[in-house]
């Protein structure tokens, strides 16, 4: 139940686990999983953790609404990337664009666009972290239409410029500090 409002981990362990995190993209297959399974036992038992976001944040979904959900966020990580078509999404589900929007934020609790941005940041964040391309390249090919705007929304989403990201993630591989 946690899970559903995010969770930051704030205790020692989260060096130790951030540290066998990285050490999975050495494996592969059964030790692959069997690691990421000890890893999420660990935290599940972990008590050093801040909740991120309120209890009223988390929604309340029935059977029907997480079926329309499911049907939305598939749409967005098929399609994030490209030009996102607000009036193809809500065609798919049977409404007018204005409805789409208006109860994606009721069900969900955050505007349709800024969903959107933030798989198209998560998106730019694995590329940064995993790729050498330039950030330019990288905020193009995640769909957003102008550095600018990808800036701007990667400062909003993550506190800080994706230059400074991707600074900070190599000091974490190079041991120089991991998660804060």
């Amino acid at each position: 139940l946690r899970s559903k409002r995010g969770i930051r981990f704030t205790g020692a362990g989260r060096t130790h686990v951030a540290e066998r995190i990285f050490a999975l993209r050495e494996a592969s297959g059964l030790p692959c999983f069997l690691g990421l399974l000890g890893i999420l036992g660990d935290l599940a038992e972990e008590r050093d953790y801040e909740l991120l976001s309120s209890p009223d944040f988390t929604p309340k979904l029935d059977g029907t609404s997480v079926e329309r959900v499911d049907k939305i966020y598939d749409y967005i990580a098929k399609h994030s990337a490209h030009d996102f078509s607000h009036a193809e999404l809500a065609a798919l589900l049977g409404t007018s664009p204005s409805g789409l929007s208006h109860y994606f934020k009721r069900t969900v609790g955050c505007t349709l666009s800024a969903f959107v941005a933030e798989v198209r940041v998560g998106q730019a964040c694995r590329q940064l972290i995993l790729t050498e391309r330039p950030v330019s390249e990288i905020a193009f090919s995640s769909g957003f239409e102008s550095l600018s705007t990808f800036n701007d929304w990667f400062r909003k989403l993550r506190g800080l410029s994706p230059r400074e990201f991707r600074q900070s993630h190599r000091k974490e591989e190079n041991g120089e500090g991991i998660w804060g």
